[in-house]
């Protein structure tokens, strides 16, 4: 399993993945995710980390500094989704864990789940 950032060839297939895993029994607001929707995001500075392995996206990751003050910087808030398919198989704990050296290495003292 790969952990790369997100590319535009991803876009639809992380919107139909969101969609999919977006229902009342996972979440309190159901979204409606869009190629559209991931470009503005990442145009305001969410970044996207993706599990994929033999082309197929198994799990998505994505965080952005949600504190602009001085006082929040140090923080950052991530979200996670795995595939139906992959769940069981380690994908979110994967990313989690990748997720966590990152945020050490790019300074951040303080990670909030969204």
């Amino acid at each position: 399993m790969e952990i790369r950032k997100i590319e535009p060839r991803d876009f639809v297939k992380v919107a139909q993945l969101e969609n999919e895993n977006w229902t009342l029994a996972s979440t309190p607001h159901v979204m409606d995710s869009s190629a559209e929707k991931i470009i503005g995001k990442i145009m305001t500075g969410t970044t996207y980390f993706l599990a994929v392995e033999n082309d197929e996206i198994l799990g998505i990751l994505d965080y952005g500094p949600r504190h602009k003050s001085e006082f929040g910087r140090h923080t950052v808030t991530f979200g996670i989704m795995t595939a139906q398919e992959a769940r069981g198989k380690g994908v979110a704990t994967t990313l989690i864990n990748f997720f966590i050296d990152f945020a050490k290495k790019e300074g951040f003292k303080k990670l909030q789940f969204k």
